[in-house]
């Protein structure tokens, strides 16, 4: 009986002539829509997981089939990894000699910049004594050389006549083809 209260007053039966009116309220229209869409949601989730088993299965399938390469790539590992050892092993070592001769040629320069800066001295001094010796010379031969006579040659132009390529006497040869055929039509 106390059942029967509970449920009357949740929906509120009321029974008028032999005809049955349900009043819904609020909160059981939105538990129903919560309802439809935590089902549509979990419908969503088990199509994903069954696509995702299914893929699971295809590369299963290609891994079994391709399971002898694969293995072969796996023996062959250690060899590779070996090998690469060995080329870092001489890169290593070829960098270090790279290394002390960049540090070789380093000091080379330092040591020639220094034996230039010590020596920029004595060749500005040089440089001086040869400029002067030119200025006497210049002098020299300007005032006391015997002048020569110098004679201009003339110069003279000499022009010849390049000779046709086959290209261009096969052109003219069309055109006074054309031009022949232009006058007797």
């Amino acid at each position: 009986m106390l059942i029967r209260l509970v449920i009357e007053r949740k929906y509120e039966v009321i029974k008028l002539n032999n005809a049955i009116n349900i009043s819904l309220t609020f909160k059981d229209i939105g538990l129903f829509v919560l309802w439809i869409l935590l089902s549509g949601v979990l419908l969503y989730i088990l199509m994903i997981l069954i696509r995702f088993y299914r893929s699971f299965k295809q590369i299963m399938k290609i891994v079994d089939e391709k399971r002898p390469e694969i293995d072969a790539v796996i023996d062959e590992l250690p060899g590779i990894t070996q090998n690469v050892n060995t080329i870092s092993g001489e890169v290593a070592h070829g960098m270090e000699a790279f290394h002390q001769s960049v540090e070789n040629l380093a000091e080379t320069s330092d040591n020639v910049t220094e034996a230039i800066a010590e020596k920029s001295g004595m060749a500005g001094k040089i440089s001086s004594v040869m400029h002067t010796v030119a200025i006497i010379k210049s002098f020299y031969e300007e005032y006391f050389a015997e002048k020569e006579d110098v004679v201009e040659e003339e110069t003279v132009m000499v022009c010849k006549e390049v000779p046709k390529s086959t290209v261009e006497v096969e052109n003219e040869l069309d055109k006074s083809s054309d031009e022949d055929l232009a006058s007797k039509e």
